[in-house]
This record gives structure tokens, sequence and C-alpha cells, in this order.
């Protein structure tokens, strides 16, 4: 399990008093948009045709829109899914 975005050294002491693993790689992208059924397979996809690994996904749908965190393993991960998503 992980939580999404930390900001800062107050919620960074929060998330690890609580027992997460905090780790300063490790980067999330938030992704939102309609809800329908294979989506976040279908997003997840072009993520994985485009070279990049996943190390979490956390989701949720709010009436007729869904959001998302997906979790990377660095910025750099993190700017590159953000191109390839703007795509899809």
């Amino acid at each position: 399990m992980f939580v999404a975005p930390l900001q800062g050294d107050r919620e960074t002491r929060a998330a690890a008093q609580a027992g997460f693993n905090v780790t300063p790689s490790l980067r999330a992208v938030r992704v939102t948009g309609k809800d329908r059924p294979g989506v976040i397979a279908e997003l997840t996809q072009k993520l994985a045709e485009g070279g990049l690994n996943l190390r979490g996904v956390t989701a949720t749908v709010l009436g007729t829109e869904f959001g998302a965190y997906m979790a990377l393993d660095s910025l750099s991960d993190a700017d590159r899914a953000m191109e390839i998503l703007q795509k899809a």
C-alpha cells in the first residue's frame, strides 16, 4: 500500500509514524477522466508499451468519473508516464 502525494516534511513524518515505508524516489501520477469498463487496463497497457513499470495503482469511481494514482520508480518515469497518458 502507498500514500500519495506526500507534500512536505510534516506529511512525510505522519506517513512514517502510521507505519508506511517512506521512499524518496517513488513518484505518483494522478489520472482522472470518464469512467468506462477497461479504462485503467488500457492506460496501464499504454504505460507498459512505453517501457514503464508501475509500483502500484489505486483508483476510485465517483459517479461517471474515475480517479487513479499510479506510482512509478522515479521522477523521470513519472514525467514519461504523463507524456504517454496525455496522448491516450
